[in-house]
């Protein structure tokens, strides 16, 4: 059954999809708080939740015009929402993988693919910070890019529109040079 505020929000919809920028903004101040409980308990990250519903309200107002029913307003508002959520918790998940590998990983250097340096226990992370911190620049970001943001060979060779042969041979010797910052300091 239909409840005035529903008809309300279809009315609202309507609007804007006739290009009534007010009736958006009544819809935001009706909706927000609602999505912000939604991204708080998905999220438990208050800034990370605001961003979340930040982001569903851009995708919104973008494809306000595509509901075809009114009605499902509101499934399809959390569903915008939900997914968000389900983005940053996945790349949350992404992060603490690369991280881990980054801390306790093992490396092979004949490998293009193979896992970053090993440098013992996870105490040794500043360690491997500091040694990132002493490569080029250009070694530096070509790691970060594969290790830390979790891109392929050729993702990295179509942002910075190189061959992918390219990228492999500036990934290893990124990695040799790690490495021999690693051991130097080890030995030192």
């Amino acid at each position: 059954m239909r409840t005035p505020d529903d008809i309300y929000d279809e009315w609202l919809v309507l609007r804007c999809q006739s290009g009534d920028s007010q009736a958006f903004a009544i819809l935001v101040q009706r909706w927000q708080p609602r999505l912000l409980r939604l991204a708080m308990r998905l999220l438990n990250e208050e800034a990370e939740a605001e961003d979340v519903v930040q982001s569903t309200w851009v995708v919104a107002i973008g494809k306000i015009g595509s509901i075809k029913d009114p009605g499902a307003f509101r499934p399809w508002l959390f569903r915008i929402a939900a997914n968000k959520c389900a983005d940053l918790i996945r790349g949350r998940q992404v992060r603490r993988r690369r991280e881990k590998h980054l801390d306790v990983g093992s490396f092979s250097g004949g490998s293009y693919d193979s896992k970053p340096p090993a440098i013992g226990k996870a105490d040794h992370l500043l360690e491997l910070r500091e040694a990132l911190r002493d490569l080029d620049s250009d070694k530096r970001e070509i790691l970060k890019l594969h290790y830390l943001k979790g891109m392929s060979i050729e993702q990295i060779a179509r942002s910075l529109s190189l061959p992918t042969g390219t990228v492999k041979s500036r990934l290893y010797y990124a990695r040799q040079k790690l490495r021999q910052i690693i051991e130097g300091e080890k030995h030192e």
